[in-house]
């Protein structure tokens, strides 16, 4: 790596320049990696403000930071945005009486993150609701015009359930193996079109598992909807 003339010096032990991120997410629940968990080391998502800071820094030195070769800030820590989804080259520089004193280079894998809906924040579960808003009101063609061909309408994502698993002869989607494969593809292209209108939703899941922590037997039983009937 070199930025503006400068040769970088690469750290060479454990205690050297390195760098941590994370996200409104990921400060309190860490991304687990390693051997067993997720096989990167530095993991961020895409169109989320990812906070990156520099480990086992210099208080007197002075820190650039670059992605993808371009300038994002100064400083120990800085607020940025990953906009490509994939591998990102990450540059910190740390200067100190005008000389390069420090370097840390490391690749970021940028990726999408499905959360449980019930641990998403207001913000990211509106944006979510806002999109399939708009999915349910414009149209296809409409949309496509906007948004680009990964744009599909509430009604095109009807149609084709119908077509493949409502019909009385035979169900494609239900019946048999083809499940888990088709509903794979189905959430991938209805995620696809959420994102074609706000790049920064993703597809959240329902654990209905939780609701049994909830509640006990007896919450049911004397429920209004259950009262007398359990």
């Amino acid at each position: 790596w070199a930025v503006g003339g400068d040769v970088l010096v690469v750290p060479s032990t454990v205690d050297g320049l390195d760098i941590s991120l994370y996200n409104d997410y990921t400060k309190t629940t860490p991304v687990q990696t390693g051997e067993y968990a997720y096989p990167w080391s530095y993991v961020a998502e895409p169109y989320v403000a990812t906070t990156m800071e520099a480990q086992n820094a210099d208080s007197e030195a002075w820190y650039k930071w670059t992605v993808e070769g371009h300038t994002q800030g100064y400083g120990q820590s800085i607020d940025v945005a990953f906009t490509s989804v994939g591998w990102n080259n990450v540059l910190l520089t740390e200067k100190k009486n005008g000389k390069v004193t420090s370097s840390v280079a490391i690749k970021v894998m940028v990726k999408y993150v499905r959360r449980e809906i019930r641990s998403m924040t207001d913000l990211d579960r509106e944006r979510f609701f806002q999109a399939i808003s708009i999915m349910s009101v414009v149209p296809t063609e409409t949309g496509q015009g906007i948004w680009g061909s990964k744009y599909k309408s509430k009604d095109y994502f009807n149609r084709v359930h119908l077509y493949y698993g409502g019909t009385a002869d035979c169900d494609h989607w239900h019946q048999g193996a083809g499940f888990v494969t088709s509903h794979f593809a189905y959430t991938l292209m209805y995620e696809a079109a959420m994102q074609a209108v706000d790049s920064s939703v993703s597809m959240p899941y329902w654990d209905f598992t939780l609701e049994s922590t909830f509640y006990t037997p007896n919450d049911w039983r004397n429920s209004v909807s259950t009262r007398g009937k359990v």
